[in-house]
């Protein structure tokens, strides 16, 4: 019982982490866009987030060893 009530909470805080996170990237969208066009603010917040997934990448690479 617990154990699941354990995985039932883990998985709600998992959803509201996701729903941070492209609050967090439409918030650094919306920065960019001011000081530039909306392609290339579209295009900086993309690589921004393909940086940060590089880097959690090699995180969880180096943590599996």
């Amino acid at each position: 019982m617990r154990t699941g009530f354990a995985l039932g909470l883990m998985s709600l805080a998992g959803l509201l982490a996701l729903a941070a996170f492209g609050f967090l990237v439409w918030a650094l969208y919306g920065w960019l866009a001011v000081s530039f066009a909306q392609p290339a603010a579209a295009a900086l917040t993309g690589v921004a987030i393909l940086l940060l997934t590089g880097v959690l990448a090699w995180l969880a690479m180096r943590l599996s060893r």
